[in-house]
């Protein structure tokens, strides 16, 4: 299936879960999947649907986790997850959301550390989480960055982690839903360079034109979250906010 965007292509297990099909070269990997067969669903259906990023191998039982850093060029890291199933289950994760993949997707991607030592695995407190910290939950791939103001923002894409040259993709610590929930959501964003705000309506950024209207809609100055061009260009521009 793909959502309204048109382009990412996930598939769904008989759990609820959905994994994103990383490119077509991935896709064209299983002769049973075949692309005037992909169904368009609503936003809605789509985010009904819980995501994963945990893989194995047919016939192997190694599970990994897949971190794509780079889908236009093709480029992603499974990390196996070297953990008793006692850890496993401790930290969130469930076997029903383990998708079983070929051998020849698994060898696709590169491979990283093994996720093992004590300090990765240990599912941080809200207390641990300071400035600049990277927090995914178990059950989700999306990569948060926490801002000075103690605000979450939603990293969009590899590109944009990959445009601050502080992000490292093995910075990225697993915490509790509890914990990602008790930090509110960047709203607001401006250009580094640039004094216009604009708030965010999911993918999209909309300039608040005057003061007046900044206050109208019940916002704080200091809640605003600059972010660099690529960031910035990364989402889609929409109507300005008289």
């Amino acid at each position: 299936m793909r959502g309204p965007d048109g382009i990412k292509v996930y598939i769904v297990n008989h759990y609820g879960y959905k994994r994103h099909i990383f490119n077509p070269a991935i896709f064209n990997m299983y002769g049973h999947f075949k692309w005037d067969q992909i169904r368009s669903v609503d936003q809605k259906t789509l985010d009904a649907l819980k995501i994963s990023d945990l893989y194995r191998a047919d016939g192997d039982t190694r599970v990994f986790s897949l971190y794509e850093l780079d889908e236009t060029k093709g480029l992603a890291q499974k990390r196996w997850l070297s953990v008793t199933p006692e850890k496993f289950t401790a930290l969130g994760y469930a076997w029903n959301q383990v998708f079983i993949i070929n051998a020849k997707e698994r060898d696709y991607y590169q491979e990283g550390s093994p996720i093992t030592d004590s300090e990765e695995l240990r599912v941080p407190t809200a207390q641990e989480i300071v400035e600049g910290s990277l927090v995914k939950t178990a059950n989700d791939p999306t990569v948060y960055y926490i801002t000075n103001t103690g605000l979450k923002k939603r990293i969009l894409n590899a590109a944009v982690f990959n445009s601050y040259s502080a992000n490292r993709w093995e910075n990225i610590k697993t915490v509790e839903q509890g914990v990602l929930d008790a930090y509110s959501t960047v709203t607001v964003i401006k250009l580094s360079t640039s004094t216009k705000a604009y708030l965010l309506e999911g993918n999209t950024k909309r300039w608040i034109k005057t003061g007046d209207t900044f206050a109208r809609l019940g916002l704080d100055w200091a809640k605003v979250t600059a972010v660099n061009q690529t960031e910035f260009s990364a989402y889609t521009e929409g109507a300005p906010i008289e």
